[in-house]
This record gives structure tokens, C-alpha cells and sequence, in this order.
């Protein structure tokens, strides 16, 4: 294209700002802005707009194609137009008289009469402004329609169509296109009598009188089929649904090599695990499974499963724990020992726009490590095909054979139990599950996107071609956390999280620098619920990192939070021996201790002599007082007979 081809009184667009073509020549360029008026650009700088792509022309979209005409009668027509329109254009003045008349008479000469007669002044006007606005196609002029009609309905009626549509049909689960038509013909007939007098009213004002009429069944379903399906559906069946069923797919993925492309999702499973808290209690929890696959040869490059209730969401740790599986070149299963295949960095990532995968810090992981980042556009699964597809492969070959599993959420469907009641697995015997099935299972199944060979043939394939880039230092990949927090380093004990010490001498001596110079020792650190074995610390100084190990007993390098907590009370509720409390003057008194001291040892035999003792004193509780003697014995006896003796009246006898 060159400055002097553009077409003077065309619409265009410069930079957002519209406007027309007023004058075109080889030292300037008039273009007269809707917004301000005329301005004057030189020729050059127009053209660098337009090579930018900030100048465009606005034209009509052409709906015809320009094809060879092999119909004899469309030749002659063909012909006949293209001469009137080069003779209009060869002229200054292509809108004047005479040089319409000229074009007409060329036209007849060569090709004879259009369709047994010469057209019209107005019809040529009409060829020439379609053929300069499309392009110069005397195609789109020749396949161009007939005008429409006008229109035999009354405007009040289109207008009453319009609104009924709007009110019954284009709503989320609306009307029937029959229901629809009904209640428009409901309305129209309570309407009709005042559209009437208006009606008569108008046409004494116009002399012309536009008759009243409903629209037939079949007009009105005719009507609604030229709405815009899009709309429609978006109207009734939600955004999700109808970018669902328009979706169109303009091209497929091809990749070069492993990791050119890993996609990751999350899915919320329907099954309930059995987990032990730090209290002793029994908690049924909901898990979520995080799922990373490669597109070239469909190996599951890494996992992790979160658990929460059943209203829990994903989570950025989790993410950022996927993301380590899958840089980890060297990773072996923690239930089965068997080896993942395939590990390395991934040139991009591919995930949904949730929260959980466009946090802050699985955004910095992810750059820092020269990863690029592919975010789709919410509610389009499609955009990541392959784990969506691997998510049902998983439901349907491994969960549906694992009991306790609800399976899919089906509209109208009710358990007999809840999933909870249903529960009888424990955390780690869900994940050994999952765990066996990618290994061992997936991993050696055929796929028919990779001509019927295994994931593990496919990378087999290319393992020696195109190997995956390592990281130099997977300590610094190690060192992402999904959580931050702000604490203080106390000296000598350092940083405490969720009640777990973490320190070393570069974090104490970095203490003492912030002390020296900002007088806080507050510093912001990562941290991670699933890998409590250390944390990240941020330097404020340098902005470099330091990884500080747990110093508490019994946290290493894997150990969760909650596996943290549920060990530290099975060591609380161990059975100890303990000293009771002694208290001044709470032991036994005097006459107590010669009573402990007297009593013998029932597990030990008896002398002779205490036997004796036993059968001389008695046992009870005058065993203390010894037997009366004989002297004794009779003064207590004699001492009783003196003593008067009662004897019942007559009447108290019996």
C-alpha cells in the first residue's frame, strides 16, 4: 500500500480517534477527525502508523468472495459492471452526468443491455460506492442481494416482540420459543384496541395507515432464529455454558519436546479420609488433589494432595509444593518407592485463573526460575485439554475402584449415606492409592494421542534427544514457600512458627545488623504448612534468601504441620510416673504411725509368737484392749447383780 493509493473521503481509524479522508498527494495528507476537525500529516509518519498497525481503514466486511464466473449471463453482468465502474473511476468527477452516461454507453456498446435494459443513473452510483467500499469487488456487487421490503408490520408490534423476548425467552431457564409466542399473542390482543385509535389517529395526520396485524407462528419463530445464538445461550444457559458450546478450536497443540508444555489443575474429590488430630480425635477431611502433566509424552510430572473440610479451597502452598515436584529431576514415590519417569524445569506452565495458581508467590517461583506462566481465561477447561482429561480418566480407573468414592456430582442424584459415613480410609492409604495408579498403572497404559504407546515408550523415545534442563541449585527451588508471614528474631532462639524453632548463625547474625542499623529485628519469611522442616527467611538488606532449618526436636525435612501436632500429643498422652505433692504436716499423726508400724505384711507368715499374741488380744476393734482377767471378771459381775433390775407393768405385758 502507498500513500497516493488511499481512497479520498474513506473512513479511518487513528489510534482509537475515527474520521475521514479529505486529501491525498505526495506532500501531505488531510484527515479531518470527527473529535477535533482537519489535521494535516506528513506522508511518511502516516505511513510507519500504519506499518504499526495505529492507522487503519475502515471498510465493511465483504461477504463475497471474487471467484471465476463461469455462468454465461453472470459473465456478460460481470463485465458489464466492471466497465461502468473503471470508466466512473478513470474520472475526477466519477458522480457527474456526463460521465455516468459516458459509462453507460462504453458498457452497452461491448456487452449489450443488463438484464434488457440500460440501468439507471442511481444504479450506477449504487455499483460504484459497494465496489470502492469492498475492496474494488465487482464479485460482492454482482452477489449482492435485493433490498429487503419494508416491513408489513406495524412498528408497535415489533416493538411488543422485542419486549416479550427479552422478559420470557431470553432469561436463565426461560420459556419455550411456543410458550414465548403465546404469551405474545396474550399481550398483543390486550393491547390491540388502543393501538387501534392511535393508529387512526396518526393516519388522519399521514394519510397513510400501516395495518394492525400479529405476527403468524411461523413469522415469530423465524424472528427469534435471527437473534444472536451466542446471546441467546448466554441468556439462558449462563456465560460458562454458552462459551462452552461456541467454543471453536482454531488450532492443536504440537510440541517439540518434554516440558515445552505442563499443564496443572486441581481437583476436589468426592471421598472422605480418616485423620488423627493433635488431640487424639478422629477428623474426617475432604482432600484435594493438585496434578501436573506433561503435554509431549502425557507423563504425570508430580503431585500433592492437600485435605481440609468440605467448604476448603486450594491453596498456594500446595501449588508451590507441585511446582518443586515437578523441577525435581530425581523424585521417587513416598508410599510405593517406585521412580517418577520424567522431572526437570518446564519452559511454560499452564493453569486456570484461580487464586490458589496466580498467587504472588507462585508467580515469583515461577519467574525466578525462567518458567513462563500461561494463565487461560476462567471457566475455559478446554484450554487445557490433557489434565482434564487425565481428571477423568482418574475418576473413572482409579476412584470409582476405591471405596468410600461418591463419585461424580449428578444433578437429581442422592446418597444413602453421606460421604463422611462412608469414610474408611486413612490419609495415607488414599495417597498410596493415588500413588499406584499414576506409577504403576497409568504410566504403562496405551494412549491413542501417542499412537497407541505408553507414556513411558514416549519419553523413552526422546530421552537421550532431548533431555529436560536441570537446576543448578535445586536448594533455591526448595527455598519457595506458599506462605508469608512477618515475625522478629529473638537471640538466641530465633524465629518461631506455629510454635516450631527455626534458627542458624547467618540468621542470628543478620539479627544483629538489623539491630545495629534499624533498631527492629522484623524480617518477612515463607513458610509452608506441608513442609515444616525449614523456612525461607527474605533479607531486607540485600533481598537475598536464607533458608533456616528447624532447631525443634523431632521436625525434619517433609514433616507437615499437622503431622507435627498429632505427634507432639501422642508424646503428651504417654503414661508417666509422677511424685505426688508433699505438704508440711499432711503425713500421718502419732497414734497412726505406731498403728502402721503394728500392722504386719499380709503377704509375709506369722510366727509363732504373733499368733499367740493374735489369739490373747483379740482382732477388731478391741483388739488393742487386752483380755480381763478372772479377779476382773467377777467384780464386773458382782458389780451387775447389785444393780436394780426393771420389770414391766402388768399392762405392758404381753
Amino acid at each position: 500500500m502507498t500513500l497516493l493509493a488511499l481512497p479520498t473521503n474513506s473512513k479511518f481509524d487513528f489510534n482509537g480517534r475515527k474520521g475521514v479522508i479529505e486529501a491525498v498527494n505526495s506532500k501531505y495528507v488531510v484527515l479531518d477527525f470527527e473529535d477535533c476537525g482537519p489535521k494535516v500529516v506528513l506522508p511518511h509518519e502516516l505511513q510507519d502508523a500504519y506499518i504499526k498497525g495505529e492507522f487503519t481503514l475502515e471498510k465493511p466486511k465483504t461477504e463475497f468472495v471474487l471467484e471465476a464466473v463461469t455462468d454465461p449471463s453472470y459473465e456478460q453482468k460481470y463485465a458489464y459492471i466492471n466497465e461502468v465502474v473503471q470508466t466512473m473511476r478513470a474520472s475526477k468527477t466519477p458522480q457527474a452526468k456526463a460521465v455516468l452516461e459516458r459509462a453507460a454507453a462504453n458498457a452497452t456498446k461491448k456487452y449489450g443491455l443488463f438484464n434488457g435494459k440500460i440501468p439507471s443513473n442511481a444504479t450506477f452510483k449504487r455499483w460504484y460506492k459497494r465496489w470502492e467500499e469492498n475492496e474494488f469487488s465487482v464479485a460482492y456487487v454482482l452477489g449482492k442481494t435485493k433490498e429487503k421490503r419494508r416491513s408489513q408490520f406495524n412498528q408497535r408490534v415489533k416493538d411488543l416482540a422485542d419486549e416479550v423476548i427479552h422478559r420470557e425467552y431470553l432469561k436463565f431457564q426461560g420459556d419455550s420459543r411456543n410458550g414465548t409466542y403465546n404469551k405474545f399473542i396474550e399481550e398483543y390482543s390486550e393491547r390491540v384496541g388502543i393501538w387501534e385509535k392511535e393508529n387512526r389517529k396518526d393516519a388522519y395526520k399521514t394519510e397513510e395507515e400501516l395495518a394492525l396485524k400479529p405476527m403468524s407462528r411461523s413469522t415469530f419463530l423465524e424472528y427469534l432464529a435471527k437473534l444472536d445464538p451466542y446471546e441467546v445461550d448466554k441468556a439462558r444457559l449462563g456465560v460458562k455454558a454458552a462459551r462452552k458450546i461456541h467454543r471453536s478450536v482454531k488450532s492443536s497443540f504440537v510440541t517439540n519436546r518434554p516440558l515445552e508444555l505442563v499443564e496443572v489443575d486441581a481437583v476436589h474429590l468426592n471421598i472422605a479420609v480418616i485423620n488423627i488430630d493433635e488431640k487424639g480425635n478422629e477428623l474426617l477431611l475432604r482432600p484435594i488433589l493438585y496434578i501436573a502433566i506433561d503435554v509431549h509424552t502425557r507423563l504425570i510430572v508430580g503431585f500433592t494432595i492437600s485435605y481440609g473440610d468440605k467448604n476448603s479451597s486450594e491453596s498456594s502452598s500446595a501449588v508451590i509444593q507441585l511446582i518443586k515436584e515437578i523441577c525435581n529431576p530425581v523424585k521417587v514415590g513416598r508410599h510405593t518407592s517406585v521412580e517418577f519417569p520424567l522431572g526437570g524445569i518446564p519452559e511454560s506452565v499452564v493453569s486456570d485463573s484461580g487464586p490458589a495458581f496466580t498467587a504472588s508467590q507462585v508467580k515469583a517461583m515461577l519467574s525466578s526460575n525462567g518458567i513462563s506462566a500461561v494463565v487461560t481465561e476462567k471457566a475455559s477447561p478446554w484450554k487445557k485439554p490433557f489434565v482434564e482429561r487425565f481428571m477423568r480418566t482418574l475418576k473413572t480407573q482409579c476412584m470409582a475402584n476405591i471405596d468410600g468414592y461418591a463419585g461424580v456430582r449428578q444433578r437429581g442424584a442422592e446418597l444413602d449415606r453421606t460421604i463422611e459415613e462412608m469414610a474408611h480410609l486413612s490419609c495415607e492409604e488414599f495417597e498410596t492409592a493415588i500413588e499406584k495408579y499414576i506409577l504403576s498403572i497409568y504410566h504403562r497404559n496405551p494412549h491413542r494421542g501417542l499412537d497407541n504407546k505408553t507414556p513411558i515408550e514416549a519419553w523413552e523415545e526422546v530421552a537421550n534427544i532431548c533431555a529436560p534442563r536441570i537446576a543448578a541449585d535445586f536448594s533455591m527451588i526448595d527455598a519457595f514457600r506458599g506462605l508469608r508471614a512477618e515475625r522478629t528474631i529473638s537471640t538466641p532462639k530465633g524465629i518461631v512458627v506455629n510454635g516450631i524453632y527455626y534458627n542458624n548463625n547467618e540468621l542470628q547474625k543478620l539479627g544483629h545488623q538489623l539491630e545495629r542499623q534499624f533498631k527492629n529485628r522484623s524480617v518477612e519469611l515463607m513458610h509452608d504448612d506441608l513442609d515444616i522442616g525449614a523456612i525461607t527467611v527474605i533479607n531486607p538488606l540485600t533481598q537475598r534468601i536464607i533458608i533456616v532449618p528447624a532447631t525443634t526436636p523431632k521436625v525434619f525435612k517433609g514433616l507437615s504441620l499437622a503431622e507435627f501436632k498429632t505427634q507432639s500429643t501422642t508424646d503428651k498422652t504417654r503414661n508417666r510416673l509422677t511424685m505426688p505433692r508433699i505438704v508440711a504436716g499432711s503425713g500421718p499423726k502419732p497414734k497412726e504411725r505406731k498403728r502402721l508400724a503394728e500392722t504386719h505384711d499380709i503377704t509375709e507368715a506369722l510366727t509363732h509368737d504373733e499368733v499367740e499374741k493374735i489369739m490373747r488380744t483379740g482382732i477388731g476393734k478391741h483388739s488393742d484392749n487386752p483380755t480381763p482377767s478372772h479377779e476382773e471378771t467377777s467384780e464386773v459381775s458382782v458389780k451387775a447383780s447389785n444393780a436394780p433390775i426393771f420389770k414391766p407393768k402388768p399392762s405392758e405385758r404381753l
